[in-house]
């Protein structure tokens, strides 16, 4: 009772509505009455999907069937009735529970998930590499700058400027 409570209450959270406690009594009741119901329509469901799946034809299933008649035996012993029941019980006919389908659907989802991943870390390094060259364009402006400076310092010919920029380039090495 706890179990369907706390799922009673879940459920109601989501809805925005108050605890089951706190509903009035009716209400409360009629909500409970119909999880009960639920819970067992589920049971029964989950019983009828379990026989589905004991009825999925197989091998030993075909050598038990009476319609057959046919032991597992001779199933193995016949080479082309073997084959033939594997690629027939292979076919999506009884695949009720698109269990193939989804186990290729996983295939390709883990596939898509590694092939995000990857690009993924494409873009964060290609965004590293953007901002790399970002801070090497601003050096290189910097010092081409700094040599348009010293080239018109040079071209000018005004000793004593160039004397000065020397000194002040000497303290500066690090840039």
């Amino acid at each position: 009772m706890d179990s369907m409570k706390n799922r009673i209450n879940e459920i109601l959270r989501r809805i925005g509505e108050v605890c089951i406690d706190e509903l009035p009594q009716k209400t409360a009741t009629r909500i409970i009455a119909v999880e009960k119901a639920l819970d067992k329509n589920m049971a029964e469901c989950l019983r009828y999907i379990d026989e589905v799946k004991k009825r999925r034809p197989n091998i030993k299933w075909i050598s038990e069937s009476t319609e057959v008649d046919i032991s597992r035996k001779t199933i193995y012993n016949d080479n082309v009735l073997k084959l033939y029941l594997d690629e027939r019980l292979s076919l999506d006919d009884f695949d009720f529970f698109n269990e193939k389908k989804v186990e290729v659907l996983k295939g390709k989802l883990d596939d898509l998930s590694y092939r995000y991943e990857k690009q993924l870390a494409i873009h964060v390094e290609s965004e590293m590499l953007k901002y790399r060259i970002e801070e090497l364009e601003k050096t290189l402006d910097s010092k081409n700058k700094r040599i348009e400076d010293l080239h018109r310092l040079l071209m000018s010919g005004d000793k004593d400027k160039i004397l000065e920029y020397r000194l002040k380039g000497n303290s500066r090495k690090s840039v």
